[in-house]
């Protein structure tokens, strides 16, 4: 068989090197031809043990053609390249060599003056006004925009307006006009951008659909960088990450985040997402197992909110002690407690038998007359009467009475009202004790209730 030669890539980017790339092409071409008819001859197949050895000294035989050729197209190469910058070309050439070494503000220059004179070739002016315009970019001079939108409306058809359109996209996320950067970055081709530009391209071009609202385009954007190592990796993943949180999507949004962790700028941001999804899900225990050593051993951002879910965290488990410590590092760091986190505290006190610590908490809870507030009317009359406060008790279960959230703690507190009218010889008790009579026949504290107003019929 004949063996195939396989030549390197083709290196150069179109444009910039043409008279190079033609004629380094045009050599390759010679010396794979050359090769081909070598490789045909009867030295490649194999038949005889001479065969073989002839085979093997065919290959050394093209092994040095190929690299005397080489040597000997290097030679042309160059000497086609140093004729083909004549005057005014060279001015062009000392431009691009001050770009590749991001001397800007001399390349500008240079190119500048290139294009203001009447000569060089069609091919060099375009690029030249091309790299100026980057130039301008790249030394926040004023004139970016215009240069850079200049040259798409110009050259539509140079393969520099890909590059131009991300240019002019980076120059409007630079200054936050994400929506210009938007409309300038979905006209480039990633197929002209460098790796480190592509990580650059999609992180940008997610982020301004993410400010858009446009979140489905977003997430499939950072989905592209997600695992490319690149400076905007890490970013991409809190994002990616954060719009998973937003949809619920709380596996997804975990692992992302989970991946930031010794990260200096998100690092700080995930534990309180991370902490609050554990949270939603009503996994309790790994919300302290995760946040409990975060906040001891580190100084996320938003602590405070993470507190707060590590003290309910623990209520939820029946650890109404350890709720408290956090609750009161939680209170500390917050200018002004909802009613929420008055119930909570409340509650946990209550919960530890400090009855006298919880009234205060309880009883800034009142007012729209909700769910919370039956049950803190409730708890409170509870903790009245185990300080010895009958009067304020009655008042507290009436109250309770009245709302019809649960029905439990209705029939309960309707009891416990008419108990304590009966007890303080209060108007009210015979009212009430009839309501659970007729209402709650089949209640725990029927018995008690007919004796109560038996009792009552007697005096």
């Amino acid at each position: 068989m004949i063996t195939k030669i396989h030549l390197p890539p083709f290196p150069f980017q179109a444009g910039d090197n043409a008279i190079f790339a033609g004629i380094f092409q045009k050599s390759m071409l010679i010396i794979q031809s050359t090769a081909i008819r070598i490789c045909a001859g009867k030295a490649f197949y194999d038949s005889t043990f001479e065969e073989s050895v002839s085979c093997i000294s065919m290959k050394k035989k093209l092994i040095k053609l190929l690299i005397i050729s080489a040597i000997f197209c290097s030679s042309q190469v160059f000497g086609q390249i140093t004729q083909a910058f004549t005057e005014p070309d060279t001015k062009y050439q000392r431009a691009w060599e001050m770009y590749l070494k991001e001397k800007y503000g001399a390349a500008k220059s240079l190119f500048d003056e290139y294009l203001a004179g009447e000569k060089g070739s069609e091919h060099y002016r375009v690029n030249a006004a091309y790299y100026a315009a980057v130039c301008a970019y790249e030394l926040f001079h004023p004139d970016a925009e215009q240069r850079l939108t200049t040259f798409t409306d110009r050259h539509p058809e140079s393969t520099k307006a890909p590059l131009a359109f991300f240019n002019l996209g980076r120059h409007h996320y630079r200054n936050k006009k994400y929506a210009k950067a938007l409309a300038a970055l979905e006209k480039a081709d990633i197929y002209y951008l460098s790796g480190d530009e592509v990580a650059e391209y999609y992180f940008k071009l997610g982020y301004c659909q993410f400010n858009k609202g446009d979140n489905d385009k977003a997430a499939k954007s950072f989905k592209e960088i997600l695992e490319v190592k690149s400076k905007y990796q890490t970013a991409a993943q809190y994002y990616y990450g954060h719009l998973a949180y937003q949809n619920g999507n709380t596996k997804t949004a975990i692992e992302y985040f989970s991946k930031l962790d010794s990260s200096a700028t998100f690092g700080p941001l995930v534990p309180y997402y991370i902490a609050q999804m554990h949270f939603d899900q009503g996994r309790y225990d790994e919300v302290i197992r995760y946040a409990v050593p975060v906040l001891k051993n580190k100084s996320p951002q938003n602590n405070v909110e993470i507190m707060r879910i590590v003290a309910e965290s623990y209520s939820r488990t029946g650890d109404y002690k350890n709720a408290l410590v956090y609750m009161d590092g939680y209170r500390q760091g917050t200018p002004q407690m909802s009613r929420e986190d008055r119930y909570l505290i409340g509650y946990c006190e209550y919960k530890n038998a400090n009855h006298a610590a919880a009234i205060p908490h309880f009883e800034k809870v009142m007012g729209p007359l909700d769910a919370l507030e039956q049950n803190a009317w409730y708890h409170l009359g509870d903790c009245y009467i185990q300080t010895g406060n009958k009067a304020s008790a009655r008042n507290a279960f009436q109250m309770a009475s009245k709302l019809d959230h649960s029905a439990l703690i209705k029939e309960e507190s309707l009891f416990n009202y008419g108990k304590l009218s009966f007890e303080l010889k209060l108007p009210g008790a015979l009212t009430a004790l009839r309501d659970m009579q007729e209402k709650y026949p089949n209640s725990t504290h029927a018995d008690e209730t007919n004796e109560l107003l038996a009792e009552l019929y007697l005096s």
